[in-house]
């Protein structure tokens, strides 16, 4: 996981500091972040993907492949994000697009879209990392 969060950090700063000055103002990153990531284009998913990858397989404790309810509740507690059992489950529906009861990483990777790029403050996204 080390690994893909740390890929993950230093493709985005390659991605971000377009002046190559070695820095990200908070301008490059406002704009930038919506320009490279908000449509899910390539380098979205040659930064996320191996960063979601990465948590799914530390998250999915019986390793099929994907992210049970309990699953996803344990992992909101390991974030901190103190859900109560409710809340965590509602998020999972949200989250679920499919409705099939698990989480995929293309799941994952459309609500983490939603939190670094979306709009819309209702985006299921948005809650992932606790309320603010």
């Amino acid at each position: 996981m080390t690994g893909g969060l740390a890929d993950f950090w230093q493709d985005l700063f390659t991605e971000l500091d377009l002046d190559r000055d070695g820095r990200v103002t908070p301008e490059e990153y406002k704009l930038d972040m919506t320009r490279l990531y908000a449509q899910g284009g390539p380098a979205y998913d040659r930064s996320f993907r191996p960063m979601m990858r990465a948590i799914l397989t530390i998250v999915d404790t019986d390793g099929d492949g994907v992210i049970s309810p309990e699953e996803f509740h344990r992992a909101q507690e390991a974030f901190d994000t103190d859900p109560s059992p409710a809340h965590a489950e509602a998020l999972f529906r949200r989250i679920d697009a499919d409705g099939d009861g698990t989480l995929t990483l293309d799941e994952l990777l459309g609500a983490v879209r939603d939190y670094y790029t979306g709009t819309d403050e209702d985006a299921p996204g948005n809650l992932l990392f606790g309320e603010f």
